[in-house]
């Protein structure tokens, strides 16, 4: 019988399959090799989500990406300082000769927080040479 998801209890910031969870140094590794991440804000009751690039610095426990002065991601993060980021790497497509049953393999970390500008200048420089070393 399947699995009926509207009585799943699990929180959202839990891993639902706990058999499928990673440990932190794993954690720590794919997010300093992954090279797309997408960080999903809102505006008010509208989710938005925006690809880029962006650096994990272990040292501070903080992912660092680059946004426009003016744009949506800077406007929702102004507005709201909770966001959710997700980083993955795609692996082999899993064909089957059932429809419903083809997958594909993938690895990812999703990461739940609070998003802030960087106006401190010393932290931008660090932010920046951190994305360009990446």
């Amino acid at each position: 019988m399947p699995k009926n998801y509207s009585l799943d209890v699990t929180p959202a910031n839990q891993q639902r399959r706990k058999d499928n969870a990673m440990s932190d140094e794993w954690t720590r590794a794919f997010l300093q090799r992954a090279l797309i991440g997408h960080v999903a804000t809102h505006w008010d009751e509208q989710p938005f989500i925006t690809p880029t690039n962006f650096w994990y610095d272990a040292d501070r426990h903080t992912i660092y990406f680059h946004s426009n002065i003016v744009g949506r991601v800077r406007a929702n993060a102004e507005r709201h300082e909770r966001v959710c980021f997700e980083a993955s790497e795609f692996g082999r497509f899993l064909p089957s000769n059932v429809a419903l049953e083809f997958s594909i393999q993938y690895e990812s970390v999703i990461a739940f927080g609070s998003i802030r500008v960087v106006d401190d200048a010393d932290e931008q420089r660090h932010a920046l040479y951190g994305l360009l070393k990446k």
